[in-house]
């Protein structure tokens, strides 16, 4: 590999690395990646009981690999879309008779 294809590399490293921090600081992009997360179905079982299943398999692998990365450059927004999305479930297991009258 040539040096300037290292410190391209290295540079697209950096530059990956910021965007990533970025998608997460903001509450729209963990937004995403949790509806991402659910569609993968990375908190279900995989298993279909036919081929279904290695398909199911691959997109919660993938979806893991993202949320790795994501841990490691961005910890404290993973946490934060976490107690969001707690917060939000929450909400929503309110059904409309169960809100308090004022």
């Amino acid at each position: 590999m040539s040096r300037k294809s290292i410190e391209r590399q290295k540079l697209n490293q950096i530059q990956w690395v910021s965007d990533l921090q970025w998608l997460m600081a903001n509450p729209s992009g963990r937004r995403i990646i949790k509806n991402l997360c659910e569609r993968a179905g990375v908190e279900q079982s995989p298993m279909t009981g036919n081929s279904q299943t290695f398909h199911n398999i691959g997109r919660q692998e993938f979806m893991r690999d993202v949320m790795r990365e994501l841990r490691m450059v961005a910890l404290n927004n993973v946490r934060v879309m976490e107690d969001e999305s707690i917060a939000q479930e929450a909400i929503n297991r309110q059904a409309p008779d169960d809100v308090p009258e004022a």
